[in-house]
């Protein structure tokens, strides 16, 4: 680990696959945030493309820093395109 300074207060620590329940799936436009008064809680979100391009968007949460990660929501047939036109 990295030794935290009073100039830097992040601390980075060892690579963690936060995607391990869904491994076998690429994911895109990976985002990550921190719970502001929890520090220790953390979410990342992700959209996977399934077979027959089905979008899917899936949700992880931490509670120990980033140590361990949870699967813990998919949304299916998710998407950021705007509403289609029948």
């Amino acid at each position: 680990m990295v030794a935290v300074s009073a100039q830097n207060p992040y601390l980075i620590g060892p690579n963690v696959q936060v995607s391990l329940a869904q491994s076998s799936v690429q994911h895109y436009e990976t985002k990550v945030a921190a719970d502001p008064e929890r520090t220790d809680h953390l979410i990342a979100c992700a959209y996977i493309v399934r077979s027959a391009n089905v979008i899917d968007n899936v949700f992880y949460v931490s509670f120990d820093r980033g140590v361990t990660w949870s699967d813990a929501l998919t949304v299916s047939v998710g998407t950021d395109h705007g509403p289609r036109r029948l």
